[in-house]
């Protein structure tokens, strides 16, 4: 083989294994991406039932119950970063008060 192609071999062997562990990468960034989307839309879900159950149970009176379950609805939201739902939160437990 001449040196001309040994160079070009070596170096399209070494582009592929580049390119191979950069896709491998940022394969495992793009499931951790959705994982956390996941993660993070189901505990919005949770909060959002959450703070449904406390609106009910206001609405019925229970208003310690209601404050104990904002209480809850508003950690979730400060977790998940929720500045909309964490005002909302605020808002109805000061109502509640």
């Amino acid at each position: 083989m001449s040196n001309h192609l040994k160079s070009f071999a070596l170096a399209s062997l070494v582009f592929s294994l580049t390119c191979s562990v950069g896709l491998a990468a940022s394969d495992v960034v793009v499931k951790h991406t959705l994982a956390q989307t996941a993660t993070s839309s189901d505990g919005k879900a949770d909060a959002d039932k959450l703070f449904q159950d406390g609106v009910q149970q206001f609405r019925r009176g229970e208003y310690p119950k209601a404050l104990q379950t904002y209480q809850r609805v508003l950690e979730i939201r400060r977790k998940l970063g929720d500045k909309l739902g964490e005002a909302a939160t605020l808002n109805n437990i000061g109502e509640a008060y």
